[in-house]
């Protein structure tokens, strides 16, 4: 069996849904809520769950603490983000003996993490069933100190889970511009892991040597090269309207948000 991981902080809107996508496949599902003041709790403590309330200071932070002080019961955790659901397809998969032989052999597993944006999966532009590592050893992982993008270090094997889960944030546009400019700040203030120290898995420390390199070099000629690479090399143009405007926010307005604070902070 695996225990289910959730962190919150006022997602009444999508609590619900995600609770729904991984009941039945686990006797053990845990929300550490960051003092949340919408119906976050009062929905949760309504499902058959452990809930735990605690002060948010980050992401890694929380997670470190939670793998540290809570009695899970069972030594593989799924962590899934209150905004995601587990496809229903994945349920199945759960269930199978080739999953339960992965979890004994392994100390952590990739999760395919999918987009929904404006109503629509997006399936080009890089980001279909993008590897993630979700589902780790409690006993052999722990999360990096980083103030975003945290990721897990592994100290053994990593596999292929088979699960496939959706990211689908129900808030509005404006609730994503924002979402994207306090995640600029953070960028600027983040320093980049050194991944040759660290047990990061295959694809982690890919992407964060990629994002070490894009903050050295980062400027007007690479963020636009970077968008004709997920916009058009990769397809992204397939995705109609959605697919437009999910990457002119999540590369060109991301990355020119940090530019300018960049440049603000020199001033």
């Amino acid at each position: 069996m695996i225990s289910i991981l959730i962190l919150t902080y006022n997602e009444g809107i999508h609590i619900q849904r995600c609770l729904d996508s991984v009941q039945g496949i686990s006797n053990d599902i845990i929300v550490i809520d960051s003092l949340s003041s919408d119906d976050t709790k009062e929905i949760c403590l309504k499902n058959n769950i452990r809930f735990y309330e605690r002060e948010f200071l980050n992401q890694a932070e929380t997670l470190n603490w939670t793998l540290d002080n809570i009695d899970f019961k069972n030594n593989m955790i799924f962590r899934i983000d209150a905004d995601e659901y587990l496809t229903v397809e994945s349920k199945q998969v759960v269930n199978n003996n080739i999953f339960h032989e992965k979890l004994i052999s392994s100390d952590a597993l990739y999760v395919g993490r999918n987009i929904k944006f404006m109503d629509k999966l997006l399936k080009f532009g890089g980001l279909r069933n993008r590897k993630v590592v979700r589902i780790l050893d409690k006993n052999r992982c722990r999360y990096d100190s980083a103030e975003m993008d945290e990721r897990v270090q592994v100290s053994g094997i990593v596999k292929d889970s088979g699960l496939k889960i959706i990211d689908e944030n129900l808030n509005d546009i404006e609730f994503f511009i924002n979402k994207h400019i306090g995640y600029a700040n953070r960028e600027v203030r983040k320093e980049y892991i050194d991944t040759s120290r660290k047990n990061y898995s295959r694809y982690d420390t890919i992407i964060i040597f990629l994002k070490k390199i894009f903050s050295k070099y980062n400027n007007i000629a690479l963020v636009i090269l970077y968008f004709f690479y997920r916009y058009v090399i990769q397809l992204g143009f397939m995705d109609g309207k959605a697919g437009f405007y999910y990457h002119f926010y999540q590369v060109l307005f991301y990355r020119f948000t940090i530019l300018v604070i960049k440049r603000r902070t020199k001033k």
